[in-house]
């Protein structure tokens, strides 16, 4: 299972689109990560599932270095603050039918965490997603 997920996050204070996007269980594990001079603003909307960065940081670089350093033995997600998630299924249910995209829901959130915490214990070190305008392999 993932252990955290940790949105950098800079001037979008009123749209939180990754954030409002993800299932509850795992908002409830997410923190968006934020320069100093934007805490209080985010702080205000979204109270403690705010992480204030280290004054001197102050590009994406080093965000992700520090959110490496700090939760580096952890299970984690990091995230783009723009993303909506969508899984690709077969039209109609037909296997042999043109591919469509929907909204994720919680049950396909879990199974993508669930394959990706087992990809983790093989020992790979990173996983992800794909964009939705990527054919799907079929075979995959």
């Amino acid at each position: 299972m993932i252990d955290i997920v940790l949105i950098p996050t800079l001037g979008r204070v009123e749209s939180q689109k990754t954030y409002k996007n993800l299932p509850q269980y795992l908002r409830d594990k997410a923190y968006l990560v934020v320069q100093d001079h934007e805490f209080d603003d985010h702080y205000e909307l979204y109270g403690r599932s705010v992480l204030r960065l280290p004054k001197d940081i102050k590009d994406i670089e080093r965000t992700r270095e520090w959110i490496h350093a700090n939760w580096g033995g952890k299970v984690y997600l990091m995230l783009d603050d723009d993303l909506r998630f969508f899984t690709r299924q077969h039209k109609n249910n037909d296997p042999e039918g043109k591919w469509k995209k929907r909204d994720m829901t919680e049950e396909d959130w879990m199974n993508w965490t669930d394959w990706a915490k087992e990809r983790f214990d093989e020992g790979c070190v990173l996983v992800g997603m794909d964009t939705t305008n990527n054919p799907p392999m079929e075979n995959a």
